[in-house]
């Protein structure tokens, strides 16, 4: 809700396929918000709208 003037941001995205049910086992130390989600929840939690409409969107198609 505050403005923030330009800066370079620096986002990195993994798409990975698994078998529904599969069990996500994080490594605690280093992940502390890892989780499965379908491509439609996915698209819910982001708060960046402007990432949704131009990355993870297309991703989606792509891996379809």
């Amino acid at each position: 809700g505050i403005w923030v003037p330009s800066h370079l941001h620096f986002n990195l995205t993994y798409l990975a396929e698994a078998e529904e049910g599969e069990e996500l086992t994080p490594q605690e130390e280093e992940n502390s918000a890892v989780k499965w989600w379908s491509f439609e929840e996915a698209l819910k939690v982001s708060t960046e709208p402007w990432m949704i409409e131009h990355i993870y969107k297309k991703l989606i198609e792509r891996s379809r």
